[in-house]
Order: structure tokens, then C-alpha cells, then sequence
């Protein structure tokens, strides 16, 4: 089972915890969804400048799933939950 650190605190996490055990983040997986947005706008500028469908099609679908599969054990901290009190 592969290991990485949480991004918020450093804990050691297994691959596939959903939040971290040190900070109780919420731990989310793959490539960030901005990505999806760049990809699109290249592709557009792409296309638009070559004057292709095909083109805006190409750069967008493979630069896409080229992101996703590159990062798909990227983790990182959705939103930090409030750690309970220790009283």
C-alpha cells in the first residue's frame, strides 16, 4: 500500500483515506479541477488559430487525460475540519 503526507500537516497518510488521521482534513484525490479550465482554453486558442475542430478536439481530450492520469495519487486538503477539544 503506497503512503504519501498529508498537505496540511505532514502526517503520513495511506493511499485512499478520505481525510487526514493527524488534522482531520478532507483529503481529495487527482488532479485539481482548474485543470479541466486550462486545457479548454488551450485547446480553444489552439483551434481558433488553426482554424480546426480537430485541432481544439486533440489538445483539449489529450491534455486532459493526460493531466488525470499523471496525477491520479496527487492528495490534496479539501477543507480542514475543527479538531476536537482535548478537555
Amino acid at each position: 500500500m503506497s503512503t504519501s503526507h498529508c498537505p496540511n500537516c505532514g502526517t503520513v497518510v495511506h493511499y485512499g483515506f478520505t481525510s487526514c488521521p493527524g488534522c482531520r482534513a478532507a483529503l481529495e484525490y487527482g488532479a485539481p479541477p482548474w485543470t479541466a479550465a486550462v486545457w479548454l482554453a488551450l485547446g480553444a486558442g489552439i483551434g481558433v488559430g488553426t482554424g480546426s475542430w480537430i485541432a481544439f478536439i486533440g489538445v483539449t481530450l489529450c491534455g486532459a487525460l493526460t493531466t488525470a492520469h499523471i496525477m491520479r495519487q496527487h492528495i490534496r486538503a479539501a477543507r480542514v475540519s475543527a479538531a476536537p477539544s482535548r478537555i
